[in-house]
């Protein structure tokens, strides 16, 4: 039995929101502003549409608010529909420890059963708070295979920390709601980002349905494998699981604090390159066209990201010379300029494929506390540019500014609900502690006309 799960969960238990440090409620109210922008910005997209849809008509009840979309769910779908459409752009915040995102695999699951049990907004703050704490724990706990995606496994017993904590479950309750969770975790495949199969879209999705489900079974009277957390992420999905990590300075660091903010709409693993070839294009002066080749060393998981051929967005995405080739051309890394388009795009492809990229030791041996990339841009005309980065911007070294990252939300969001509509959701987001019902913010977040 583990005792450092054991002291993981009496902490949640007993934290209460007046507990939380000042920092913490203010850093929760900034992911939450960001979450909600991203998950935004992700509900256009056409196969996130068709869920909302099939979401509507399958659920039981009609009590939680599918952001970008007229009808409402049952807190389970509407919390699945959310974190795909959060994901979709890959703007969305993320934790270098865990190697993962998990807010978006905890707060749909927030929002959602708030709004249908009618939560105020400082116990769904907490809940938040202590979810993300057990997400991030026990995902940096582990060594996930590197053939394996980090979206939907950890993240489920975030989730599910949060409904049995919103739900006033005691210790015992906690435990057996983590202990049932971690069996409703999956087996996700990086392959599957890689190769821009929009199925992994939908993994951060399952974790938060599955984590309100793992709460559910739990009141029907199932029950979970006994050290199941520590089977299945320390034999299953990892061959290591460090306890000690459960609970190094639990209390006295909360890792919300810990996390980072995106810009560029790709994975985190390109940023340290992209922010490397902004350095140069902003001392440097010259175009797409004068490129020869572009070489990118970088740490080996980023490494991985070395396709130079994408057929669908969200492979394009995951790959850094996509990514640079994009960069380049389009001058921009906002979601729109990753679009359909640039796919069938000849220079963005021409680009794409002169760009290699590969492991450097040295980078690799300094995460997860860093993410170097090195830039190395060779023109036809024989002149070379290159620049190192150690850390990507938005991360603790370099983070953005509050005005950065509200720019940010009002780029994302107000396309979608109107300036209107998203400067009052705003407001209510700085509120998050003091709203008494979460339809006060979510009723905003209708498209333009609903």
């Amino acid at each position: 039995m583990s005792k450092a799960l054991d002291t993981l969960v009496e902490f949640v238990a007993a934290t209460r929101y007046e507990d939380l440090p000042v920092e913490v409620v203010n850093r929760a109210g900034l992911v939450l502003m960001d979450t909600v922008a991203a998950i935004l910005a992700g509900s256009t997209a056409p196969e996130v549409q068709n869920l909302a849809s099939l979401a509507v008509r399958s659920s039981a009840c009609h009590s939680a608010t599918i952001f970008g979309y007229r009808e409402l769910g049952d807190a389970r779908w509407t919390a699945l529909v959310n974190a795909c459409a959060g994901t979709s752009t890959e703007l969305d915040e993320g934790h270098a420890y865990p190697k993962g995102h998990p807010a978006i695999h905890v707060l749909p699951a927030v929002i959602a059963l708030s709004e249908e049990t009618n939560q105020t907004g400082r116990d769904g703050l907490l809940a938040f708070v202590l979810g993300y704490e057990v997400a991030t724990r026990v995902g940096a706990a582990c060594n996930l295979r590197k053939v394996a995606h980090p979206h939907g496994t950890w993240g489920t017993l975030g989730a599910a920390t949060t409904a049995a904590k919103l739900m006033r479950e005691d210790v015992r309750g906690i435990r057996e709601v983590i202990d049932i969770a971690s069996s409703l975790t999956l087996a996700t495949s990086f392959q599957s980002a890689t190769s821009g199969a929009l199925v992994r879209n939908i993994y951060a999705g399952m974790s938060n349905q599955n984590g309100l489900l793992a709460w559910n079974l739990y009141r029907c009277g199932f029950t979970g494998e006994r050290d199941g957390v520590t089977n299945v992420f320390g034999h299953v999905m990892s061959e290591t699981f460090r306890e000690d990590v459960l609970t190094d300075g639990l209390g006295s660091r909360f890792e919300i604090t810990r996390g980072y903010f995106k810009k560029h709409s790709c994975c985190r693993y390109n940023h340290g390159a992209l922010d490397a070839l902004d350095l140069i294009r902003a001392h440097y002066q010259f175009e797409p066209s004068d490129v020869k080749q572009v070489q990118v060393g970088t740490y080996g998981l980023a490494a991985l990201l070395s396709g130079t051929q994408a057929s669908t967005t969200l492979a394009a995405r995951f790959s850094i010379p996509w990514a640079i080739a994009i960069s380049l051309v389009r001058r921009s890394t906002a979601p729109a300029a990753f679009d359909e388009t640039a796919l069938t795009d000849p220079q963005i492809r021409g680009l794409a494929e002169r760009v290699r990229v590969i492991e450097d030791p040295e980078y690799s041996a300094m995460t997860p506390a860093r993410r170097p990339a090195r830039v190395s841009v060779e023109l036809k005309d024989g002149r070379t540019f290159e620049q190192v980065v150690y850390s990507s911007r938005g991360d603790r070294e370099q983070p953005f500014t509050r005005d950065e990252l509200v720019s940010k939300y009002f780029e994302l969001s107000a396309p979608v609900i109107g300036m209107a509509n998203a400067r009052a959701a705003l407001e209510r987001i700085q509120e998050w502690p003091e709203l008494k019902d979460m339809k006060i913010l979510t009723r905003l977040l209708l498209p333009q006309g609903g």
